[in-house]
C-alpha cells in the first residue's frame, strides 16, 4: 500500500490531495511515482484521442451496456489506427 500527498497551487489558492495504491511491488518512493505518472500519462493521452476523435465528452448514452460497448468499440478503433500507423512508419 502506498500514499501519494499531493499539493497544487491554482490562481493562489492552495489544495492537498491523497492518493492510495495497492501494488504488489516493494514500495520505493521514485519506482512508484514513476508507474503512477507513466499510468496517467497513457489514461490522459487515450482520454484526449477518445474525446477528440469521437467526441466522448459530448455523447450521452441512454443505457450502461450501450455506453459500455461504444466503448470498446472506440478504444479498439484507437488501438487499430495506432497499429497502422506504426506499420506504415516501419514500412517507409
Amino acid at each position: 500500500m502506498a500514499i501519494i500527498v499531493s499539493a497544487r497551487t491554482i490562481k493562489g489558492k492552495e489544495s492537498w490531495e491523497s492518493r492510495f495504491f495497492v501494488s504488489s511491488h516493494p514500495v520505493r518512493a521514485k519506482f512508484l511515482t514513476n508507474a503512477i505518472r507513466r499510468h496517467w500519462s497513457i489514461e490522459n493521452s487515450q482520454h484526449y484521442v477518445l474525446d477528440v476523435t469521437f467526441g466522448d465528452d459530448h455523447r450521452h448514452q441512454q443505457d450502461c451496456s450501450g455506453a459500455s460497448n461504444l466503448a470498446a468499440v472506440r478504444r479498439v478503433c484507437c488501438v487499430r489506427k495506432q497499429l497502422s500507423s506504426e506499420e506504415q512508419s516501419v514500412s517507409e
